[in-house]
């Protein structure tokens, strides 16, 4: 199993494939923990921007977002609002549980 990570921004590609994350991606799968990156560019038009983070929250089941920069995470924001206010709230209840 891979643990997956969304990374947002205008150069998401390449922030991906840079050499340092290639190392840190080598040394995780030897110690037996794969990480998958999921690279979303920002830079794109809103339709395509939102169904790729979309789909990276829904179907790709990413733990985290990594935003590169304020407007990719204010985008990120914006899109995560409005996915929380259209679902039911479980999660956010067991978020309040476990602080308890």
């Amino acid at each position: 199993m891979s643990l997956r990570i969304a990374v947002f921004g205008p150069h998401a590609e390449r922030a991906v494939s840079s050499p340092e994350i290639a190392q840190t991606r080598n040394a995780s799968s030897l110690s037996g923990k794969s990480v998958s990156l999921i690279a979303i560019r920002s830079d794109a038009s809103w339709g395509t921007t939102s169904t790729n983070f979309v789909t990276a929250v829904y179907q790709d089941h990413v733990l985290a977002v990594i935003a590169l920069g304020r407007s990719s995470s204010r985008l990120a924001e914006q899109i995560a609002v409005k996915d929380i206010s259209s679902r039911d709230c479980n999660f956010l209840r067991q978020i309040t549980d476990f602080n308890r």
